[in-house]
C-alpha cells in the first residue's frame, strides 16, 4: 500500500506582486494513487471479499472509505493553506483601506485649492476688464524683451565707464581665464544698480498712476467706501515713496559715476566734459525708465502671484489624484486577487473530492474484473460511499455570490466622489474660458452706430 505525502510550502509574503502559483500542497497530498487503488482492488477481487464466501457482515468497502478519507484530509490541507495565504493579503488590504480616506480627502482639498487659485486669477482678469486694461502677460518673449533692453543699455554703459574706475586703484587684467577684470566687475555692479533703480521707478510710477485713477473714480461714485479709499491712499503713498527712493538711488549712481569719471580724466590731463557725460547717463537711465514703464502693468504683481499659486495648486492636485488612483487600483486589484485565490482553492478542493470518487469507482471496477469466476451477486451498492463535502466550498460560493460567509467582505474603493468634484472643477474652468473668449470677442468687435436715445447719430453711424 503506497501513500503519497505532499510537501508543505510557506505562504507567499505580503506584496502587491502576487502570483497564482500552484503549490505542492495541492498535489492530492494524503491520498492513494491509482496504482495503489488498483492493487487493492485486485487483491480484494481475487479473495472474493464481497461475495457470500466472507459473509454479509464483511462487505463494507473499507478501501473506498479510506480513499474518501484521504480526499478529505487533502481538502483540509488545502483549506489550511488558504487561510495562511489570506493572512498577509488581508493585512495589506487593511493597510491600503486605512490610507484611502486620507488620500481621497487630500484630492478634494487639492481641488478646492485649485478652484480657489482659479478664482484669484479670474478676479485679477475681471478687474483688468473692468478698468479697460490688458491682461498681464508673463510670457518668455516679454520677459526676454525687457531683460535684453536693459541688458544692452547696461553692457554699453559698462564699456563706457569701466576705465574710469582706475582712480580707485583697480586692475585692468582679467581674472585668469575669465573674460572680465576688476574694472568691468565694479562698473557692472554699479550700472546694474542704476538700471534696477530705474526699473523699480518705472513699475512704481505705473502703480502710482493706476492707484490715483482708482482713488479718483472711487470718490466720484455714488457709494463711497471710505475704508477702501484709505487702503488705496496708503498703497498710493507707498508706491510713490518707492518710486522716489528708486529715482534718488538712480540719481546717486549717476552723480557718482560722473564724479569718478571726471576725477580720472583730470588726473590724466583730459577734459572731462562732466555735464555732457552726466546728460548721457541720464539719457540711459531715462531709456531704462521708459522701457520699464512701458512693460509695467498695474496688476503685474497680483497676476504673477495668482498664476504661480494656480500652477502650484494644479501640480498638487495632479499629485494627489495620482496617489489616490494608485491606492484605489491597488486595493481593488488585491480584492480581485483575493477572489481569484478563493476560487482557486475551492476548485482544488472540488477536484480532490471528485478524484476520490473516481478512485472509488476505479476500485470497484478492479474488484469486479479480478473475480476468479463470473458471479451474479451484487458486490457493491448502486451508490458507493462518497467523501463529505468541504465547508470551504460552500463558504467560497457564498462569498462570491455576496452572501454572509466566514470571510470578511471588503467594499471596493470608488472614485465617484473625486470624479464628481473634478468634473465640477472642469465645468467651471470651461465656463471661465468661454466667458474669457466672449469678452475678448466683444473687445475686438468694432463699435457700431448708436440707435435712438443715444448720441445724435442714426443706426448707420451718420448724423440725423
Amino acid at each position: 500500500m503506497r501513500f503519497r505525502r505532499g510537501r508543505r510550502t510557506s505562504p507567499a509574503p505580503a506584496s502587491s506582486e502576487h502570483a497564482l502559483a500552484m503549490s505542492t500542497t495541492q498535489q492530492l497530498a494524503g491520498t492513494y494513487d491509482d496504482e495503489a487503488v488498483e492493487v487493492l482492488g485486485t487483491e480484494d477481487g481475487r479473495a472474493q471479499l464481497f461475495t457470500d464466501t466472507w459473509g454479509t457482515g464483511n462487505r463494507e468497502p473499507r478501501v473506498v472509505h479510506a480513499v474518501n478519507c484521504g480526499g478529505e484530509v487533502s481538502s483540509s490541507l488545502v483549506s489550511h493553506d488558504l487561510h495562511g495565504s489570506l493572512a498577509p493579503l488581508e493585512q495589506e488590504l487593511e493597510t491600503v483601506a486605512a490610507l484611502a480616506p486620507k488620500a481621497e480627502s487630500g484630492v478634494i482639498s487639492a481641488a478646492d485649492m485649485a478652484e480657489s487659485s482659479d478664482n484669484d486669477v479670474a478676479a485679477v482678469e475681471n478687474a483688468c476688464r473692468e478698468e479697460d486694461l490688458p491682461i498681464p502677460e508673463h510670457s518668455l518673449p516679454r520677459r526676454a524683451l525687457e531683460a535684453s533692453g536693459l541688458g544692452l543699455l547696461g553692457i554699453g554703459d559698462v564699456y563706457f565707464t569701466s576705465i574710469a574706475f582706475q582712480v580707485f586703484g583697480l586692475s585692468d587684467r582679467n581674472f585668469g581665464v575669465l573674460p572680465f577684470n576688476e574694472l568691468q566687475l565694479v562698473a557692472s555692479s554699479t550700472i546694474v544698480a542704476m538700471l534696477l533703480c530705474t526699473r523699480l521707478a518705472g513699475h512704481a510710477t505705473c502703480q502710482v498712476g493706476h492707484l490715483m485713477e482708482k482713488t479718483r473714480s472711487g470718490r466720484s461714485g455714488p457709494d463711497v467706501d471710505e475704508c477702501r479709499m484709505r487702503r488705496l491712499c496708503v498703497r498710493s503713498w507707498f508706491a510713490a515713496g518707492s518710486a522716489v527712493v528708486a529715482v534718488l538711488g538712480a540719481l546717486a549712481v549717476l552723480v557718482g559715476l560722473s564724479e569718478v569719471r571726471a576725477s580720472y580724466l583730470v588726473q590724466s590731463g583730459i577734459d572731462a566734459h562732466q555735464s555732457q557725460f552726466l546728460l548721457i547717463q541720464m539719457g540711459i537711465a531715462a531709456a531704462g525708465f521708459v522701457l520699464s514703464l512701458w512693460m509695467a502693468h498695474p496688476y503685474d504683481r497680483e497676476y504673477r502671484s495668482a498664476t504661480r499659486r494656480q500652477s502650484q495648486a494644479s501640480r498638487e492636485l495632479e499629485k494627489a489624484y495620482i496617489g489616490f488612483a494608485t491606492l484605489v487600483g491597488t486595493f481593488n486589484g488585491l480584492l480581485q486577487f483575493r477572489a481569484g485565490m478563493l476560487a482557486q482553492h475551492r476548485d482544488w478542493i472540488v477536484a480532490i473530492l471528485d478524484d476520490a470518487r473516481r478512485k472509488g469507482l476505479l476500485y470497484a471496477r478492479r474488484v469486479q474484473l479480478a473475480q476468479p469466476e463470473a458471479t451474479d451477486e451484487r458486490l457493491f451498492p448502486a451508490d458507493l460511499p462518497a467523501p463529505r463535502g468541504a465547508l470551504l466550498v460552500a463558504e467560497v460560493n457564498n462569498y462570491l455570490a455576496g452572501l454572509p460567509t466566514m470571510f470578511k467582505a471588503y467594499e471596493p474603493l470608488s472614485m465617484v466622489r473625486v470624479q464628481t468634484r473634478l468634473e465640477k472643477l472642469d465645468v467651471r474652468r470651461e465656463e471661465r474660458r468661454a466667458g474669457k473668449a466672449s469678452a475678448s470677442f466683444i473687445d475686438i468687435t468694432p463699435p457700431r452706430g448708436r440707435t435712438r436715445g443715444g448720441t445724435g447719430m442714426n443706426g448707420n453711424g451718420k448724423p440725423r
